[in-house]
């Protein structure tokens, strides 16, 4: 069996915090920006049978990173400018 390797979370620094805030007040174009800016991510831990002719997208894990992201959005934490 393979090991797997890990796959890093995307850098912040170009999401504004006030995206963050608004994303966790609900707001849906900022809810839009963060998984935007997760997307490539969350595509990498949902991909199955990585280098292999058998590797696909797990679109139903997929959409569960990404629910489970909205849900998280209000526990980010990031530096104070």
């Amino acid at each position: 069996m393979k090991d797997k390797k890990s796959t890093t979370l995307p850098s912040m620094d170009n999401l504004p915090a006030n995206t963050i805030l608004q994303a966790a007040l609900g707001d849906k174009d900022a809810i839009e920006s963060v998984l935007k800016a997760f997307e490539s991510y969350i595509v990498e831990e949902s991909t199955v049978g990585k280098g292999t002719p058998q590797e696909y997208v797990d679109e139903d894990l997929a959409q569960e990173l990404r629910a489970l992201l909205i849900e998280k959005i209000p526990e980010f934490r990031f530096k104070a400018e």
